[in-house]
């Protein structure tokens, strides 16, 4: 309504206020590097549970890894949710 007002008055193109956009607005989180660090973290858990011996722990990160893709931050999620479980579960 604001806008439509000052695009209607008389108001020299100096004075009127140019509409904001904020620079970040065409990135989404998932095209960032933070969620691609996110995916790479998880699959490096996924390296070392294998390692470890634990097989399902590393195909359960995997599978968490790919859903990352689509849901940004779940591997992080689901790795923070399995080092909980193998800390309380001794």
């Amino acid at each position: 309504m604001l806008q439509n007002w000052i695009e209607s008055a008389s108001v020299p193109n100096y004075i009127r206020p140019e509409p904001v956009t904020h620079p970040m607005s065409t990135v989404t989180y998932s095209q960032s590097g933070l969620a691609e660090l996110g995916i790479v973290s998880t699959l490096i858990d996924a390296a070392f549970q294998l390692a470890k011996g634990r097989p399902k722990s590393a195909l359960l990160l995997l599978g968490a890894a790919a859903v990352s893709r689509k849901v940004t931050g779940f591997g992080t999620i689901v790795s923070a949710l399995l080092r909980l479980y193998q800390r309380f579960r001794r």
